[in-house]
């Protein structure tokens, strides 16, 4: 009895391993966007910009989601950081990719027009997911090939 017992104990046990493993997730999208503006002072402090005049809104399936995930750290995928003794703009950008793996993420300033259109590219490779590429309204403004995901824009 004693063996049959420690048969399906280890039984158990093996079957309860896999060979896939979606352990140690690894997502690398974090984006820093410093907006300065015509005189080279930063946007951000100088219009007194905080990250409630800020929307964002994701395209999944074609559509403009506004998003706001409010278990998180920063619910709206942004945060408002200060670096280098400057005020940037942290993104976390969409991941939800179309066909070609390019995700879209949209940027609207209330009290300013237009919105901002950050489009990246979008690695999935194991267990890591990572931005490749960086697009500002339709400007390249990033390439895996540099080191930090970091990028000046005039507002």
């Amino acid at each position: 009895m004693k063996k049959f017992t420690l048969f399906l104990f280890l039984t158990s046990l093996l079957n309860s391993c896999s060979s896939e493993s979606d352990c140690c997730a690894i997502v690398d999208t974090l984006t820093w966007i410093k907006y300065v503006d015509e005189a080279g002072s930063n946007f951000l402090a100088k219009e007194g910009i905080t990250e409630a005049d800020i929307e964002v809104y994701h395209k999944i399936n074609g559509a403009w989601e506004e998003y706001y995930e409010g278990n998180l750290d920063s619910p709206k995928g942004i945060a408002l950081t200060e670096r280098e003794g400057e005020i940037y703009l942290r993104l976390y950008p969409n991941t939800n990719t179309s066909e070609a793996s390019y995700s879209e993420t949209k940027l609207v300033f209330k009290n300013f027009e237009g919105a901002d259109l950050i489009k990246t590219k979008i690695d999935r490779s194991g267990n890591t997911t990572r931005v490749t590429e960086v697009y500002y309204n339709g400007e390249l403004k990033w390439q895996s090939q540099e080191d930090e995901r970091i990028f000046e824009v005039i507002k």
